[in-house]
């Protein structure tokens, strides 16, 4: 005995195609809900809290130098640049807020909700990109700043801004280089995943390997290239961008332990276009990958 199968009366799992008058702010709520469900995560404040203990040295340093007769000849720039090159718990505070980003609403199927709501996908997109890159920038941003600030304040506004130009304003910057590569490729490979440990997993992955093969390439090239090239190869990974950017924005080089001399800064124009594409990439492949699931194929 067969049936005949009529249409389906409830299509609401689909894309909403109906109007949408208000154009601003319907990323926020998705924004929102991803900043609430990370500030609820005990280990997500773990993380913070490591991610602040080299600036936190680095203030403790500053304090022991101002007692010193000529601040015991250290540059304030290169103590910075050394902090913020300390990268670990900053990738991992991303990993935590990012990997199930777009993966978690995969799982559960959120996305048909979501896109039977009235926003678009590029709505989802941003808000769910504006969650993990709020996190990370505050993250790194906080200490940059208050740091800079601290010297400021300790050697005198005008006298730091004499010595040390815009570095106060830059911290601004400084803070968005990570926050803007780590959001562009973790919603990426989010995108393509089900699995939150599963997306980070890749990303550590893929963020650790071609980490060490720059360096040991730039490495094994240091004698047959200038030294500006050579920092510059060094750099030509995802760390290496944000390093590398970063320091420039700083003004000095993040010193070596192989190389205790003063290094060359990397090549800012070439680690701009790579970042750009590593972030186009990323953004691509979440965008290509943002669909609500059909319950029902005809």
């Amino acid at each position: 005995m067969s049936e005949t199968a009529g249409p389906i009366a409830d299509l609401s799992y689909r894309g909403y195609d109906g109007p949408r008058r208000v154009s601003i702010g319907r990323w926020w709520p998705i924004a929102k809900n991803g900043l609430r469900v990370t500030l609820r995560k005990k280990g997500f404040w773990v993380l913070v809290v490591l991610a602040y203990l080299p600036y936190v040295l680095l203030m403790m340093q500053l304090f022991v130098f101002s007692r010193m007769p000529e601040g015991a000849g250290i540059r304030f720039e290169e103590m910075l640049a050394q902090s913020y090159s300390s990268w670990y718990w900053v990738l991992f505070v991303a990993l935590i807020v990012g990997a199930g980003s777009i993966a978690a609403d995969n799982r559960s199927n959120a996305l048909q909700i979501y896109l039977a709501k009235p926003i678009t996908k590029g709505d989802y997109l941003f808000g769910k990109w504006l969650s993990i890159f709020i996190i990370v920038y505050a993250v790194v941003f906080i200490p940059v700043f208050g740091t800079v600030l601290y010297a400021a304040l300790s050697e005198g506004m005008i006298e730091f801004m004499r010595e040390h130009g815009w570095l106060l304003p830059k911290a601004f910057l400084i803070a968005a280089v990570p926050a803007t590569v780590h959001a562009s490729l973790l919603v990426g490979i989010s995108a393509w995943n089900r699995l939150p440990w599963l997306a980070g997993t890749i990303y550590a992955a893929v963020f650790f390997f071609w980490n060490g093969f720059t360096t040991i390439f730039g490495s094994v090239l240091q004698d047959r290239l200038s030294d500006g090239m050579s920092a510059t190869v060094q750099h030509l990974s995802l760390q290496g961008v944000i390093t590398g950017l970063g320091t420039n924005l700083i003004g000095v080089a993040q010193r070596s332990m192989f190389r205790p001399e003063t290094q060359p800064l990397p090549d800012w124009r070439v680690l701009l276009v790579l970042g750009f594409a590593a972030c186009a990439i990323g953004l691509f492949l979440a965008r290509t990958h943002i669909r609500a699931v059909e319950v029902v194929k005809g």
